[in-house]
């Protein structure tokens, strides 16, 4: 099920709160809802598809490297395009260990092209499958790097 609107809500809000945000958006009836049929090699979006594709880089396992998944009323594909186990990562003069630089792209299933962006994670301790860096480019001349605190 999916509910696509406009939630004006108080700006102190942080992700503690997404239950309450949950429960009002689903409480909407404004909103109209659409429903996608999803079979069983479908995932239920974006983070699950990731999360999937950064345990299975982790263990090693061969695997699929493109995973389907619905957003909004839409299948979309993640694809892992390449991934690489690096040593010593740095960054902005922070160092980390054993950790893998995977790089991806995200789009309408069935399109030509996506989205194209970059992970380097931990590959293994309590970092393991953490992002340290998330760099997302949607133009050349725009570059978005988060790095972890």
């Amino acid at each position: 099920m999916a509910r696509v609107g406009t939630l004006y809500a108080p700006s102190h809000l942080t992700y503690h709160d997404a239950d309450t945000v949950l429960t009002d958006v689903l409480a909407d009836r404004s909103l109209s809802v659409k429903r996608v049929a999803r079979s069983g090699d479908v995932r239920p979006g974006f983070l699950t598809s990731l999360n999937e594709l950064l345990a299975a880089t982790l263990d090693r396992k061969n695997y699929d490297h493109r995973i389907r998944y619905i957003h909004g009323d839409r299948l979309y594909q993640l694809r892992l395009i390449e991934s690489t186990r690096v040593a010593r990562f740095e960054r902005d003069g922070r160092t980390w260990q054993n950790v893998i630089r995977g790089r991806f792209e995200t789009g309408e299933a069935g399109a030509r092209a996506g989205t194209r962006f970059e992970l380097v994670y931990g590959a293994s301790g309590g970092l393991a499958g953490i992002p340290i860096v998330i760099s997302y480019q949607p133009k050349w001349w725009l570059q978005v790097d988060l790095v972890l605190n």
